[in-house]
């Protein structure tokens, strides 16, 4: 069994992924990898860390939400 999900415009690996939230035609999948946003200026500044949040809606992504869906029912 393969570590990673091959999606059409990314491959996700499975061991970074930390929660998968499940809605009515919608998955919410947060990853451990964390995305930093930051601004300095004169030695001053603010930096902002979230994970990462990947949402496969079912209308959008029909591709995608079917490899996601079928990886979750074999769990």
């Amino acid at each position: 069994m393969s570590q990673f999900i091959k999606l059409t415009s990314r491959i996700l690996n499975k061991n970074l992924i930390s929660s998968v939230y499940i809605k009515p035609n919608l998955f919410h999948i947060y990853t451990m990898e964390t995305v930093v946003h930051g601004a300095f200026i004169f030695g001053g500044g603010i930096v902002d860390s979230k994970h990462e949040k990947i949402e496969i809606c079912e209308k959008e992504n029909p591709l995608d939400y079917k490899i996601v869906k079928g990886w979750i029912d074999t769990l």
